[in-house]
């Protein structure tokens, strides 16, 4: 194959693996794992992965979830996508 076939897997890798699984996890996740899901979103150490993992929280019916998006709200990934976020579950709240 060589070092020409390498090329044919440039976009992905352009991706961490860590975006793959926290949109896995995501997506699988319900009230059940939601402090789990809370606990590797605060986790600076996954980086830009956890903006992957708000849209669990905002799925979820648990308190927590709230809560955890309001103080990741001043972390400097997350801050925009959270403003939204915040904004959509205020629009729905109407």
């Amino acid at each position: 194959m060589g070092a020409a076939g390498w090329g044919s897997l440039a976009p992905w890798q352009a991706k961490p693996p860590k975006d793959g699984l926290a949109a896995a996890i995501a997506a699988a996740a319900d009230d059940k794992v939601i402090g789990d899901v809370i606990d590797l979103a605060r986790d600076a150490r996954h980086g830009s992965s956890r903006l992957l993992l708000l849209s669990a929280l905002e799925r979820s019916a648990d308190p927590r979830a709230r809560a955890a998006l309001m103080d990741l709200g001043t972390d400097p990934d997350l801050t925009q996508e959270i403003q939204v976020i915040l904004r959509r579950l205020k629009r729905a709240k109407r």
